[in-house]
């Protein structure tokens, strides 16, 4: 194994480590008679989930990093799903002028679908 792949492996451990430390930290806090309330109910989760997809960049980097342009599941099977099981009431699709890789308008289409499914299985169901 070449040095800069132990040097990578050794950071990541590192930052692994002190997050897990502080992520306990966090937890130890709110769970304390200080913390004001909004703490554990609003920030905590918040952090939680930033972690989550923190802790997914860098698997993905490395292989955008390798060559690799494909995903999955693919874009194709994603709105499938997403017209079979979406049931969110409200959605807000943000489109930005200069994005050259916007599905905006897929998207859009795909939950107009989803609503269409929705409304065949549940007709008293608005979305």
């Amino acid at each position: 194994m070449s040095n800069s792949n132990q040097n990578s492996i050794q950071v990541r451990k590192s930052i692994s480590s002190s997050r897990i430390f502080l992520q306990d930290l966090f937890q130890i806090y709110t769970e304390s008679n200080i913390a004001p309330k909004f703490i554990s109910t609003e920030i905590l989760p918040l952090l939680q989930q930033s972690v989550e997809i923190l802790d997914q960049l860098p698997p993905l980097l490395l292989e955008i990093a390798s060559g690799k342009n494909e995903f999955e599941p693919t874009p194709t099977d994603t709105k499938e799903v997403c017209r079979r099981m979406y049931r969110a009431r409200q959605t807000l699709v943000i489109k930005y002028n200069n994005d050259n890789i916007d599905e905006s308008d897929d998207i859009v289409k795909v939950l107009r679908e989803a609503n269409t499914i929705m409304r065949m299985k549940r007709p008293m169901v608005e979305m």
